[in-house]
C-alpha cells in the first residue's frame, strides 16, 4: 500500500512538471510555443514547428532548433506535406551549419532540394541552392559554391526577385573575394549595391557599400574606399547598427592611416576603439588596437604603440581562447552528433534484426497454423468420408436385408407351392393305386378262373 501511494505521488509530481509551460524568456519563441500547444496535428502545426525552429536558430539554441525541426520533419512526412517537409529540412540544415557540422548541413540541404525538385515546388528552390552554395563556400569548395549560387541567381532573375538577386550577387562576390579575384568580386558587389539602392534596402546597401569599400582599399583606391565606407557608416547610424558603426569608424580610420592623414585617422580610430569596448565587440577592439599601435609607431609615440600592442595581444589571446573554446565545443558537438547518429544507426540495425527475427517467427507461426489447419481439414475430410461410407454401408445393409426378406418370402412361397404340388401328386398316386388292380391279384384270379372253367 505504501509503495502504491509513493508511486501515485511520483506520478502526480511528474505530471505537474510535464504540464508546466516551457518559458524561454524570448517573447516570440514563447508565443510560438503557446500556439503549438493549442494547435492540432496538421499542416498549420508543421508551419508553426518550422517557425519555432527558425527562431531558436536566430536565438542561438541549435539543439532546441533541431528538436523542433525534426518534429516538423516527422509530422510533415506523416501528412505527406511536401512544402513543410522541404522547409523543415532547410532549417535542420541551417542548425547543423551554425554548429559547424557542414556534412550534416549539406545532407539536409540536398534533401530539401530533392523534395522541391521532385514535387515541382518552386518556392524556396533558390533558397536551397543558396544554402548548398554557402555550405560549399564554408568548406572552401569554391567551384561548387559558384555553381549553386548562380543557379539561385537564375531563379531570382526569372521571378524578378530583386532582394534575392542582391543576395545572390553578394554571395557570388564573397566567393570571388576568397579566390582573390578582386575585380570579379567588386563587379558583383556593385551589382548588389545597385539593386539595394533601387529597392531602398538599407541593410543591403550598408553591406554592399562596406564590401565594395574593402575591395577598393585592397586595390589602393583609397578615395573610393573612403567614400563607400562613409556611406556605410551613415546608413548604419540611421539603422542603429552599433556593431556596424564601430566597424565603420575603424575602417575609415584605417583608410586615413594609409593616406597618412594621421589626425583624421586617430579621430575615427579612437571613436571605433571606445565604441567597440562599450558594446563588448572584442574583435573590433583588437583591430582598432592594431591600427592605433601602427599609428603611434608611425608618429613616433613608441610608448603609446607599445601599450596598444599589449592591448592588441591581450584581445587576440582572448579571442583565440574563445575561438579555441568554440572550436572545441564544435568538435565535441560534432562528436556527440556522430555518436548519436551511430547509436541511431546501431539501434536501426537492432530494430532491423528484431524485425527479421519477428518476421521469421511469424513465418514459422504461419507455417504451424497452416499445418494445423491443413491437418484439421484432412481430418474433417476423412471423417466426412468415414461418415459417408458408414451411411452408404447402412443403406446397402438395409437393402440386402430387404432383399433377403424378399428372397425368404419367395423361398417360402416356392416351398409352399412345391409342397402343394407334391401333395397333389401324392394324392393322385393314392387314387391311382386305389383304382389299378394288383397284378398278382389279377394273375391269381385268372388262374383260379381257368381252373374252374376246365372241362
Amino acid at each position: 500500500m505504501r509503495k502504491s501511494f509513493l508511486f501515485i505521488l511520483l506520478f502526480l509530481f511528474c505530471s505537474s512538471l510535464s504540464s508546466q509551460k516551457e518559458n524561454t524568456g524570448n517573447p516570440k519563441i514563447d508565443s510560438l510555443l503557446n500556439l503549438l500547444r493549442a494547435d492540432k496535428p496538421g499542416k498549420s502545426k508543421v508551419d508553426l514547428l518550422v517557425k519555432t525552429c527558425t527562431e531558436f536558430i536566430i536565438a542561438g539554441y541549435y539543439e532546441k532548433a533541431l528538436h523542433y525541426g525534426k518534429e516538423a520533419m516527422n509530422l510533415a512526412g506523416e501528412l505527406n506535406y511536401k512544402k513543410g517537409l522541404a522547409d523543415a529540412y532547410d532549417d535542420i540544415g541551417i542548425a547543423y551549419d551554425y554548429k559547424g557540422d557542414y556534412n550534416k548541413a549539406s545532407e539536409f540541404y540536398f534533401k530539401a532540394l530533392g523534395v522541391r525538385e521532385e514535387s515541382g515546388i518552386k518556392e524556396g528552390l533558390a533558397g536551397s541552392y543558396t544554402n548548398i552554395g554557402n555550405t560549399y563556400y564554408s568548406k572552401r569548395n569554391y567551384a561548387e559554391a559558384l555553381e549553386f549560387h548562380f543557379k539561385a541567381l537564375k531563379i531570382h532573375e526569372a521571378t524578378a526577385d530583386k532582394s534575392g538577386m542582391s543576395g545572390a550577387f553578394t554571395n557570388i562576390g564573397n566567393v570571388y573575394f576568397s579566390k582573390n579575384d578582386h575585380d570579379k568580386s567588386l563587379e558583383f558587389y556593385l551589382k548588389s549595391l545597385k539593386i539595394d539602392t533601387e529597392t531602398g534596402d538599407q541593410f543591403g546597401m550598408s553591406v554592399s557599400y562596406n564590401n565594395s569599400a574593402g575591395i577598393y582599399f585592397l586595390k589602393g583606391r583609397y578615395n573610393e574606399a573612403l567614400q563607400f565606407y562613409s556611406e556605410a557608416l551613415k546608413i548604419r547610424e540611421e539603422m542603429g547598427d552599433r556593431n556596424g558603426v564601430a566597424a565603420s569608424h575603424i575602417n575609415i580610420g584605417s583608410v586615413y592611416f594609409r593616406q597618412k592623414k594621421f589626425s583624421e585617422a586617430r579621430t575615427y580610430l579612437n571613436k571605433g576603439f571606445e565604441f567597440s569596448r562599450s558594446i563588448g565587440a572584442k574583435e573590433w577592439v583588437q583591430n582598432a588596437c592594431q591600427v592605433l599601435a601602427s599609428l603611434d609607431s608611425a608618429t613616433g609615440n613608441l610608448s603609446g604603440a607599445y601599450e596598444y600592442h599589449k592591448l592588441y595581444s591581450l584581445y587576440k589571446d582572448s579571442l583565440y581562447n574563445e575561438e579555441s573554446h568554440r572550436q572545441i565545443t564544435e568538435m565535441q558537438t560534432r562528436y556527440d552528433s556522430e555518436k548519436k547518429e551511430q547509436q541511431i544507426e546501431l539501434l536501426g540495425k537492432e530494430k532491423e534484426k528484431d524485425r527479421v527475427v519477428a518476421e521469421e517467427k511469424n513465418r514459422r507461426q504461419q507455417i504451424i497454423i497452416w499445418s494445423v489447419a491443413g491437418g484439421l481439414i484432412l481430418v474433417l475430410v476423412f471423417a466426412g468420408f468415414v461418415v459417408f461410407s458408414l451411411r452408404k454401408t447402412r443403406k446397402q445393409k438395409k437393402l440386402i436385408e430387404k432383399q433377403k426378406q424378399i428372397v425368404e418370402k419367395q423361398k417360402h412361397f416356392v416351398e409352399e407351392k412345391q409342397k402343394e404340388i407334391l401333395d397333389s401328386i401324392y394324392y393322385a398316386r393314392r387314387i391311382q393305386r386305389a383304382l389299378i388292380t394288383n397284378e398278382k391279384y389279377i394273375e391269381k384270379n385268372l388262374f383260379r378262373l381257368k381252373k374252374h372253367t376246365q372241362p
